[in-house]
């Protein structure tokens, strides 16, 4: 009779190995995301402080949490500051004018989007 043997003991290591990939990523996660969420809102305070008549600067904040899906982090104004209620006119402008001086804050999340994408790339490869 003729045959052949293979040898996946390799495989089945390497098949451990990925099954735990996921874990790792995800302890690392908040970390990644973190960074980015603070850098989002030193791009945003920078911009906001450069407004003469509008000083939401200091109101910018961001808040974090874990989600069913994942980690979250949401970035903007807080409400508890009286000079957040301003936001909205400062970015887009008012309904009779003025204001619109910051411009629409999601240019900032477009530009750590690609940094964002790339620290959770160099997650994953640090992890396998």
């Amino acid at each position: 009779m003729t045959g052949f043997r293979v040898d996946t003991s390799e495989l089945d290591a390497l098949g451990v190995e990925l099954q735990q990939v996921g874990g790792r990523v995800e302890g690392a996660l908040p970390g990644a995301a973190r960074k980015s969420a603070t850098k989002i809102r030193d791009e945003w305070r920078t911009a906001a402080s450069k407004s003469r008549h509008f000083k939401i600067a200091e109101t910018v904040t961001f808040d974090e949490k874990a989600t069913a899906d994942g980690y979250e982090a949401e970035i903007g104004p807080d409400r508890r500051f009286p000079a957040a209620r301003l936001a909205g006119i400062a970015h887009f402008g008012g309904a009779n004018g003025g204001g619109g001086t910051i411009g629409d804050p999601q240019r900032f999340a477009d530009a750590e989007a690609d940094g964002f994408a790339k620290a959770v790339a160099d997650l994953v490869e640090r992890a396998l």
